[in-house]
């Protein structure tokens, strides 16, 4: 047997189904530590894998931050795997909550989340209707698609307006992504 039929016997079972699981595991655990070495905040990673800042990430933005962390060697066949573990929805996209329950090292982190985004929205919603007559009108003014579908920009859009009028700061990326994770119900 040569040493190329040798390695690619080793990479298939690696990456085949007996032992994939556990690949993956150590993989995801690696990933884990290597952004809690890092000093960056799980947002600040989110937002260096998303580079076009749509709000998920797709698999090639996956695929070139995944091959930009040194130490890994993954060849796209096992980075594409790995974004089908972590792509909990299979959506073809990581959102934020995707990615932040595969890589926070925090158990009770989703349940402040819904809790951290409700309390949001209710404000939010308070501010709509003293700025903008109504949360209704709030919406189809930044649909802009006009087909009552809110993308995360549209909605980015009207916080971001509601924060002017109200002379209120922004607030981060992950606040207002999580709102839309909690508003958008249909995940389109």
């Amino acid at each position: 047997m040569k040493d190329g039929e040798k390695r690619k016997i080793k990479v298939s079972k690696r990456i085949g189904n007996i032992g994939a699981s556990n690949w993956e595991t150590e993989i995801i655990d690696k990933l884990k530590k290597l952004i809690k070495s890092s000093g960056k905040s799980i947002d600040a990673v989110f937002g260096q894998f998303d580079v076009d800042g749509g709000g998920d990430i797709s698999a090639s933005e996956f695929r070139k931050a995944i091959k930009m962390i040194g130490g890994l060697g993954l060849t796209d066949t096992e980075i594409d795997r790995l974004m089908q573990r972590v792509d909990a929805d299979n959506d073809g996209q990581v959102s934020y909550q995707e990615f932040s329950a595969k890589f926070r090292d925090d158990p009770d982190f989703e349940g402040r989340m819904v809790k951290r985004a409700n309390d949001r929205l209710a404000e939010f919603k308070e501010k709509m209707i003293l700025y903008m007559t109504s949360s209704t009108d709030a919406y189809k003014l930044f649909d802009s698609s006009k087909e009552a579908r809110m993308t995360y920009l549209d909605w980015d859009s009207l916080i971001r307006e509601l924060c002017k009028l109200s002379k209120e700061p922004v607030p981060c990326y992950s606040i207002i992504k999580d709102m839309f994770d909690t508003i958008d119900t249909r995940h389109d």
